[in-house]
């Protein structure tokens, strides 16, 4: 590396134009790779079995909900709550390989910040030794910065591997959190759009969907027969009498 180019780069902490943390990570990463790798297939396998039972579990929630629903309905409202459910079911179905596909997506990402967290935390153990070296100046400056940060590297690097070690522990520990708030978020979101599916069995329309307006008129329509049925067996005692 050129002179400038060194003085330049220890001067920006490691990174311009090129970045020198990355490049000391290289042992370390080419020393746990297998491993590292293996982790990640293992949550893979892991997963693909897990989202199986999970698929599964969700439906079987899922289908006995619904049938409780579809079973407490009133006599006017059965056909309905048919409907309703059998939309449910379709929804359930078409967004759970949605919901496995995001918590891939999660883990595939995690995996990738976890690479990166290894630069930074070696960019601030080394951060004292850039700041010693960076500033030499004048006729041998050059050879002296250089001894300078060779010597403090030599003196910490088996602390900013340990401390890089370290971040990476954390970052895998925030894989299964970031898996857990994706599942919750997901969930979440499915079980609003039943309920927003189901709550025309129960709700007043409230704009202009026409399911809605259908089935509120259809109610409405069959309360209005009911009450001229029960309005002709009163007149048809009153006769009777």
């Amino acid at each position: 590396m050129h002179w400038s180019t060194y003085r330049g780069t220890l001067r920006r902490y490691g990174s311009w134009r090129r970045d020198l943390n990355v490049e000391l990570t290289v042992p370390f990463t080419r020393d746990i790779a297998a491993r590292w790798s293996s982790t990640f297939t293992n949550v893979s396998v892991d997963f693909k079995s897990l989202s199986i039972s999970f698929k599964d579990e969700v439906s079987l929630m899922m289908n006995k909900y619904l049938a409780e629903v579809e079973k407490s309905a009133t006599p006017l409202l059965k056909d309905l709550a048919k409907k309703q459910t059998k939309h449910c079911r379709t929804t359930v179905r078409r967004a759970l390989p949605l919901i496995v596909s995001r918590i891939r997506s999660v883990i595939d990402k995690e995996q990738k910040e976890a690479s990166r967290c290894l630069a930074p935390r070696i960019t601030e153990t080394l951060k004292p030794g850039y700041e010693v070296a960076a500033p030499q100046s004048g006729p041998g400056s050059s050879n002296r910065r250089k001894s300078l940060f060779h010597d403090y590297l030599a003196r910490h690097k088996d602390l900013a591997f340990a401390d890089a070690a370290g971040a990476l522990l954390v970052r895998l520990d925030a894989v299964s959190d970031a898996m857990r708030a994706a599942l919750e978020e997901e969930l979440n979101k499915l079980s609003d759009t039943m309920e927003v599916n189901m709550s025309i069995l129960w709700d007043r329309p409230s704009g202009d969907n026409p399911l809605e307006l259908k089935a509120c008129a259809r109610v409405t329509a069959t309360m209005v027969e009911i009450r001229e049925q029960i309005r002709l067996w009163r007149l048809a005692g009153l006769f009777a009498q």
